[in-house]
């Protein structure tokens, strides 16, 4: 529980203070198993996360990048990625958690922080999307972008569901977005 309390203590946001929480955390759970350490674990890496946000993109992305956290401590961390403490760089997390998680956990982190970030600003939204690199970071951020468009503005979530790879998903959204985007005809 020491690691749990320091971790959430409000002045642990330094780098090196979180650092230090992070080193302490994997000397306690070496000795710890079961579901509370397991507990532990997520909550402590999903608060670094959200304490290294403070320090804007690149500060947070160079610490969580020197952890040296192994796949499953960098998915878990990412969880405490979101969308309401990304502020204007939503895009660049997008990007950088495309570069760090698998294909599966990527998606839904995505469609997550666009549906978010589409709602709350759509155009900002939209710029993004139009400068963001190919990768599946942006495959992901297109579908949600498109869905969630859909019952606002058909014609342009069509355009960008159709710049999507040929495929079964691009069709299954295409029809999707024609269903959200008549909502008048599903009603009868």
């Amino acid at each position: 529980m020491y690691v749990w309390r320091v971790v959430h203590h409000p002045l642990s946001t330094t780098p090196a203070e979180r650092t230090a929480i992070l080193s302490a955390l994997r000397d306690h759970l070496a000795a710890e198993t079961g579901e509370e350490a397991g507990y532990l674990r997520r909550s402590t890496l999903e608060t670094l996360a959200a304490n290294a946000m403070k320090d804007g993109f690149e500060s947070a992305t160079a610490w969580i990048d020197g952890a040296g956290l192994g796949d499953a401590d960098a998915e878990t961390m990412a969880n405490g990625i979101k969308h309401w403490r990304t502020g204007p760089d939503t895009g660049k997390w997008i990007e950088w958690m495309g570069g760090k998680l698998p294909a599966e956990i990527l998606n839904a982190k995505v469609i997550g922080m666009m549906n978010q970030w589409t709602s709350s600003d759509y155009k900002a939204t939209g710029q993004w999307l139009n400068e963001a690199s190919e990768g599946p970071a942006k495959v992901a951020a297109v579908r949600s972008y498109a869905h969630t468009l859909a019952p606002y503005d058909p014609a342009a979530a069509e355009q960008w569901a159709k710049t999507l790879p040929p495929g079964k998903e691009r069709e299954e959204l295409l029809e999707a977005i024609g269903k959200l985007g008549q909502p008048e005809a599903a009603a009868e």
